[in-house]
Parts: structure tokens; C-alpha cells; sequence
């Protein structure tokens, strides 16, 4: 079996192992089919924005049948445990065609977005993919993949993009992107040049702030 890279691996075990989590102890069969198909095309948007060849197609629907495994195992005392079961089978069966689609080309999306993170290529799969993650779990929208920037002629075309596109913008200032020495812009009402210490704090942050941000604009 091909083994993807280290990077994407952590994250895609990090958005499975939360997804799990954040299910209540009393969903619904209906609810928890719903989330775990759901979260298959997660792992595709996760899988298309760290660039992941075809290859770890296999891998990837591995680590989906693991997880709905754990989920059986949660489930397996309550009443309705065999409805549960069948709601995660339903969920397999529709799932596995879709994660076929792990590291194929798609149509690149547009539309408008709560955020777009910037970064540089060296942070993409250490900081900026596990951010972007935590950020879709908490409902916000994020452009990812279209904002990681090789040049500082890049970094700051994109920003002006992002912002006429966005609704919010982040540029991670990491240690690789100090190594880059680019002039570093300043921050602006709906720009910010955030410092990923901890991923829950930087997350938190976040949050709140494109939580104001939304509601001013009522999105």
C-alpha cells in the first residue's frame, strides 16, 4: 500500500479522530450516516489542498473503515445499535466511490469564503492544514490550497486577491516564512498576521475573530 506523506496523514487522523468526537452520545442513526458522509468528502477537500497523489486513495479509505469501526464500538451498547450499524454500513457503501476521487483533479471553487490562510509551502501540512481543519469544523469557510505563496511578489498579490475575494485573510508568520526574509505587510480590519504557537489558541483566535467579522457583515 502506498503511504502518503507523514503531513497529510496527521492531519487526516486529526480530522478523524475530532470528527468522532464532536459526535453527540445520542445522534441519530440518521445523524451520525449523515456526519460520516460528511466527513468523506472532508477528507477529499483535505486531500485535494495538500496536493496528495491518487495513490493514497487506498490509504485514506483504510483509515475511513477504521473509523467507522471506532464508531460501531462507541454505539454498540445502545438500544439502537443495529440501526446504528446500518447507517455506518449505508455510509461505506456510498463513501467508498467517493473517496476514489482522493488526489483527482476538480474544479477549482470561487466562491467567496470566511477566510483564505496564506502560507509558505514548507507550512503547509505542519501548520497550515491542521488550522484549516479546526476552522471547518467550527463552520467557517476556508480558501487553502490557492494561497500557499512561493515569492513575496506571490504573498502579496495574494492578499490583495483574498481580500477582494474573502471575507477575512491570514497570513501565518512562521519560522520558514522569517527564513524567507519578504517584507511582511502590515495588518488591516480584515487582514491579520497571525504567530501558529499552539493550534487550540491560534484556532480560539480565530474564531472569535472571524465570528465578529460574520456577523458584522451577516454572513
Amino acid at each position: 500500500m502506498f503511504i502518503p506523506p507523514q503531513g497529510f496523514r496527521h492531519a487526516a487522523t486529526l480530522l478523524l479522530t475530532n470528527s468522532i468526537r464532536s459526535l453527540p452520545a445520542h445522534a441519530s442513526p440518521a445523524l451520525v450516516g449523515e456526519a460520516l458522509e460528511r466527513l468523506a468528502g472532508d477528507l477529499i477537500a483535505l486531500a485535494h489542498d495538500t496536493k496528495v497523489p491518487p495513490q493514497a486513495a487506498e490509504w485514506t479509505a483504510d483509515e475511513y473503515r477504521k473509523t467507522l469501526d471506532r464508531v460501531s464500538q462507541m454505539f454498540s451498547q445502545r438500544a439502537d445499535a443495529e440501526d446504528i450499524l446500518r447507517a455506518l454500513e449505508s455510509a461505506r457503501l456510498r463513501c467508498s466511490g467517493i473517496l476514489d476521487g482522493i488526489g483527482k483533479d476538480r474544479p477549482t471553487d470561487t466562491g467567496t469564503r470566511d477566510l483564505f490562510l496564506m502560507y509558505v509551502p514548507e507550512d503547509r501540512l505542519p501548520v497550515a492544514a491542521p488550522i484549516a481543519i479546526e476552522l471547518t469544523k467550527r463552520r467557517f469557510t476556508v480558501a487553502f490550497s490557492d494561497y500557499e505563496v512561493a515569492t513575496g511578489v506571490e504573498m502579496l498579490a495574494g492578499i490583495k486577491r483574498g481580500i477582494e475575494q474573502h471575507r477575512a485573510g491570514v497570513l501565518l508568520n512562521t519560522a520558514a516564512l522569517a527564513r524567507t526574509a519578504w517584507t511582511i505587510p502590515p495588518a488591516a480590519d480584515r487582514f491579520r498576521v497571525v504567530q501558529p504557537a499552539n493550534l487550540s489558541a491560534t484556532v480560539g483566535d480565530l474564531s472569535a475573530w472571524l465570528a465578529g467579522i460574520c456577523r458584522s457583515k451577516d454572513c
